[in-house]
């Protein structure tokens, strides 16, 4: 094995025509998982393209000023009938609670607490089943955008696709799969990094900003589901401390590199801790970077993809670094070949 390390991010999927994008994910699951979708926007409020575009981190800012309104404003038996459709739809088994007829004077707050917190589970558990199967939807990747990718090299991969061993044929043991494959069957790691008490802060915030005395009985109801829901959100949280001592902590391949080419990594805040992981790692202060940035030569769209990796970078003494284009190496390599 070479002394060069490849660090893979989503954007060398996309480079390679995948549509993976969370901008991607909206449109597939508009098409194929349309009751889901519309579980996200009574959720989360609606969202946009901008919220899409970070919709892992978002998965902990369920908008309950949104969503406790709307659902008050239905009678009980309506409150029963669409959480009893929801359930079959999903083919999951109703609460014992909706077996029978909502009582008279409708349910009690720990009662509709324990709905609301089962809804919101059977939304996150679909959302976890259908990251996989919107993976698996992707078509493959196009041969027309290679770039060099030595097999000698060790490779960490961001992403779920096995574009690596499909395209470029890099042995499987050369290959670190930081969140999870699809082809591999192991859990697919995604979610937020917020910690429980943010998530708490977090449930509450949206109530208290729509609201600067939040009605009585909207402020029971998130007395009663907020430690429920943190706990359940908690889940979705990535383990970063817990993903580096698993799979880098012990990897020799990291310690003796003296060239790392990181291909469509956006550096956020998430990604930051692996790679300053890495960083400690190395051998010396002499190792030379290559860094993708999506369209390089158009310095108004770069500016601020470059400008994050700058920053970071000054921050960990990292010198020896140079940006490169995904578009020109192509080129080049099909030039090459």
């Amino acid at each position: 094995m070479g002394n060069d390390l490849y660090i893979i991010g989503n954007g060398f999927d996309i480079h390679h025509g995948l549509k993976s994008r969370y901008s991607d994910y909206r449109r597939w699951l508009k098409g194929y998982r349309q009751t889901l979708y519309r579980h996200i926007k009574l959720f989360y409020g609606s969202p946009n393209y901008v919220w899409w575009r970070d919709f892992e981190e978002h998965l902990a800012d369920i908008r309950f000023d949104k969503y406790l309104p709307f659902l008050l404003s239905l009678t009980p038996t309506e409150q029963r009938a669409r959480l009893i459709e929801y359930s079959k739809e999903y083919g999951v088994r109703a609460l014992p609670l909706l077996q029978n007829n909502p009582p008279s004077e409708g349910y009690s707050s720990s009662e509709l607490a324990e709905l609301i917190c089962f809804e919101i589970r059977i939304m996150l558990d679909e959302i976890s089943a259908s990251f996989r199967d919107w993976v698996n939807d992707f078509d493959p990747p196009s041969t027309n955008k290679m770039v060099n990718c030595p097999q000698s090299a060790y490779y960490i991969s961001f992403n779920y696709t096995d574009v690596l061993e499909t395209l470029y044929l890099i042995p499987k043991n050369q290959i670190c799969h930081i969140h999870g494959a699809c082809y591999l069957w192991t859990d697919l790691v995604f979610g937020h990094g917020k910690e429980k008490s943010a998530l708490i802060n977090n449930l509450f915030a949206f109530i208290n900003k729509r609201n600067k005395r939040p009605p009585k009985d909207i402020i029971r109801l998130m007395e009663e589901i907020v430690d429920n829901i943190s706990n359940q959100l908690l889940a979705y949280k990535k383990g970063v401390k817990n993903l580096i001592n698993k799979k880098l902590d012990n990897n020799k391949a990291i310690a003796s590199v003296d060239t790392i080419y990181i291909f469509g990594l956006s550096f956020s805040t998430i990604d930051q801790p692996y790679l300053e992981h890495i960083i400690n790692r190395l051998e010396g202060e002499k190792v030379k970077w290559f860094v993708s940035i999506y369209e390089l030569n158009n310095p108004d769209k770069c500016k601020a993809d470059k400008e994050r990796v700058e920053v970071f970078f000054k921050s960990n003494k990292v010198q020896h670094y140079q940006f490169v284009d995904l578009e020109q190496m192509s080129e080049q390599y099909h030039r090459v070949q």
